[in-house]
């Protein structure tokens, strides 16, 4: 995708991905994987972050962008990072999703519009 580039703020989608992944290595056991895939789906560019480590449960999957939430167990975590990924990709025009299943591992798939070609030149 080198002819494909995404109008926005560097150090926001940097940490935004920083985030996921730093949450996908939080989750994975001793044969843990982490991917990141970047695609084009129609017009849009995709982004894809996944893990095979123990997933979300069912009933925090709803929850997980609230502010101050978190899974991780007491001192491991604040609750802010899912909800600053969201902010991030919601100023970017873009959209979140999440496929996970407890014990399962997890996948956050990110779509956002490519950049103006013509802003390019």
């Amino acid at each position: 995708l080198a002819d494909v580039s995404v109008s926005g703020y560097p150090t926001l989608l940097q940490q935004m991905i920083l985030n996921l992944v730093q949450n996908a290595q939080d989750a994975l056991g001793e044969n843990g994987v982490i991917r990141i895939t970047l695609t084009k789906s129609g017009s849009s560019v995709l982004l894809k972050i996944a893990d095979n480590g123990c997933g979300i449960p069912e009933d925090e999957i709803d929850r997980i962008f609230d502010p101050f939430h978190t899974t991780k167990g007491p001192g491991k975590g604040m609750g802010l990072g899912l909800s600053l990924v969201h902010k991030i990709v919601k100023r970017h025009g873009g959209r979140i999703e999440v496929n996970s299943r407890d014990g399962g591992g997890t996948e956050f798939i990110i779509l956002l519009e490519p950049a103006d070609e013509s802003s390019s030149d």
